[in-house]
Order: structure tokens, then sequence, then C-alpha cells
């Protein structure tokens, strides 16, 4: 019977010992844990910082929130239908959309005249139109050469390989009156194009013609070059921008305020980029 009771001792005596044992290790944790919430907080304080400032988080969440609103908005706006895939594609790749503007000297200030060329009267459009920073324009232009210098030294292939959403393509039209024919250029027209779909198979390809010239000034130019230019363009795969429609009639004397010599002058920058402006914007 001794032995018996010996025995309830001791396993109560450890039952007790274990559930001290476990208290005081619980209590060693809590005030361990306290202590180094308090250092915590005296480092922060130092720092001129608070455990309040996990607020940032919930900051930084609606800034982004404002982002995607922003970019909603983009999407929202008015925009060719041929140009929704590029725009949502860049938006999704966080970057602009990339226009690149491939031609002659038509595309820049050739001469020092001070003129504003028509791709920069662009990108500052689209930016009134859809804010800064959704667009940019690129341009590579190769000055008087013809068509076949430029495909022969390969600078359709640069403008291939430097990528981009939509390609606006001056064949070099003018530069090649009166030396390659038509159906020449046409040849090299198609060549600039096929490289740059190869490279940039997404990318939105358009063709254009080069500047007009009144019709007393230029008949072969008109009828002999830019007559079957447009016929080819309509029927090729390609997007045909006919920014002609933008500026006087081919027999206005009004034609010679459009024109500095052979090249644009301002109004006929102007004239060029609205209508490009209008295409990307849906509204020609």
């Amino acid at each position: 019977m001794m032995k018996r009771w010996v025995f309830i001792i001791f396993i109560v005596s450890t039952i007790v010992i274990i559930a001290l044992s476990k208290w005081q290790y619980e209590s060693r944790l809590a005030a361990i844990s306290d202590q180094a919430a308090e250092e915590l907080n005296t480092v922060m304080a130092d720092n001129g910082e608070s455990t309040a400032d996990t607020g940032a988080v919930e900051e930084n969440v609606s800034v982004e929130d404002e982002v995607g609103e922003a970019d909603e908005e983009f999407v929202d706006m008015d925009v060719h239908p041929l140009l929704e895939d590029v725009m949502e594609q860049a938006l999704a790749d966080s970057r602009p959309v990339e226009i690149v503007a491939f031609g002659s000297r038509a595309l820049t200030d050739y001469d020092d005249t001070g003129v504003t060329p028509w791709p920069e009267l662009l990108e500052e459009a689209l930016a009134a139109h859809y804010g800064e920073d959704h667009f940019t324009v690129n341009v590579y232009s190769y000055g008087a050469l013809m068509s076949s210098e430029v495909t022969e030294e390969d600078h359709h292939i640069e403008v291939a390989v430097s990528g981009g959403d939509i390609f606006l393509i001056e064949p070099f039209i003018w530069n090649d009156n009166g030396n390659l024919l038509i159906r020449d250029t046409i040849v090299y027209a198609e060549t600039m194009a096929e490289a740059i779909a190869e490279e940039n198979p997404d990318a939105v390809i358009a063709l254009m013609p080069s500047q007009p010239r009144g019709i007393s000034q230029a008949p072969n130019y008109i009828n002999n070059q830019i007559v079957p230019f447009r016929e080819f363009a309509e029927e090729s795969e390609y997007v045909f921008l006919d920014h002609w429609t933008n500026w006087p009639e081919l027999d206005d004397e009004e034609m010679d305020d459009y024109l500095d010599g052979v090249l644009p002058s301002q109004d006929g920058h102007e004239a060029w980029s609205s209508y490009i402006a209008s295409w990307v914007m849906n509204d020609n």
C-alpha cells in the first residue's frame, strides 16, 4: 500500500514540475518578445520612423491603382482599330508606343530653314491628345538618296532591326523621280516593307507618298510616279496613308505656300502631321 502512495505522489510531482517548467518557459518567451518590440520601437523612433508607417504600403498600392486607372483611360481613348493591339502590348510592357518614320529629307529640316518637321509635330500632337509618354516618334531620314541606294546600302535593314510598333514609310518617290522608273521604286518599297515586317511581325506598316507638287510644276511626277504608286499601295497588304488629301488641290495656287522649293514648308509639314495624327486618333 505504501509503495502505491509513493508511486502516486511521484506521478503528481512530475506533472506539477512539468507544468511549472512550461509556464516559466512561456513567460520567458513573452518577456523576450516584449523586450524585442521595445528595442525595435526605440530604433525606429531614433530614425524618425514609426510602426504606423505600415500605411506606406497602402499608399503604394493606391499609386499603382492610379497608374492603372490612367492606363485604362488611355486604352479607352479613340485610336484607329489597326493600332489597338500594338497599343495594348506597349501598355503591357510598360513602355510607349514606338512610331518609326522612315524616308527622305522630307522628314527633317533638311535645309535648316527653321521648320518643325512633321514627325516632331506628330509626337507633339499625340502627347497633347493622349498625354505625355504614350507615344514616341523616331526618325530615320536618308536625305536625297534614291530608294535603290537606300536598299543597296541596307539602310532599310537598319530601320527594321531598330524595332517599332508603327512604321510610316515614305519610299523616296520624289528622290527617284527622273532617276528610276516607278516600277523599280515600287519593288524597292516592297523590299523595305518586307524587311520591316520580317523583323517586326506584329507591327503596323504604312506606306505614304512623298510631298506633293503643283500639277503645273511636276505633271510627270504626279501622273507617272504618284498615281501608279497609289494604285499599288491601295492594293497591297499595307496601310496606305494618302496625306495629299490634307494639302491644297494640285492646281491651287495655295500649294506654293505649302512648299519651300521641292520640300514641305511649315504649312506643308503641318498638313502632313495633321493627317497622320488624325489617322492614329481614328478621326480621318
